[in-house]
């Protein structure tokens, strides 16, 4: 039985398996902040500007994608239901560790999934 934060055994299963992407790219650790059902405590309102934050986020990754010649590409969150978000960008879900394992650079903001970044030593 293991007693560790399950992103540690999820890591461990995965070290071995092969590379969702052949290429190089960052992945950004998706807490589907714009929309997550979780948050909306108030239902009368929106709890942010869900547009106005995915704009911003999209022109954080061009800038990032245009200095490090890489891609972005979107570990979304297990309850993500995306449309055109991200743009251009790949969205993958239920395969963080795998992403995260075969990343150059992981972005994220108060994602748990950071776990698995650390254990691969990964740049965050």
């Amino acid at each position: 039985i293991a007693i560790d934060y399950f992103d540690v055994q999820t890591h461990a299963n995965n070290l071995n398996a092969e590379p969702l992407l052949t290429y190089p790219y960052a992945v950004f650790l998706d807490i589907y902040l714009g929309k997550h059902p979780d948050l909306q405590i108030d239902n009368r309102s929106p709890y942010m500007d869900a547009d106005a934050y995915y704009r911003k986020l999209n022109s954080f990754f061009d800038q990032v994608e245009a200095e490090l010649k890489i891609p972005v590409v979107i570990a979304a969150h297990p309850k993500a239901k995306y449309g055109n978000e991200f743009g251009h960008r790949l969205c993958i879900i239920n395969e963080t560790s795998k992403l995260i394992i075969g990343s150059d650079l992981v972005l994220q903001h108060c994602s748990l999934s950071v776990t698995s970044a650390l254990l691969s030593e990964k740049r965050i």
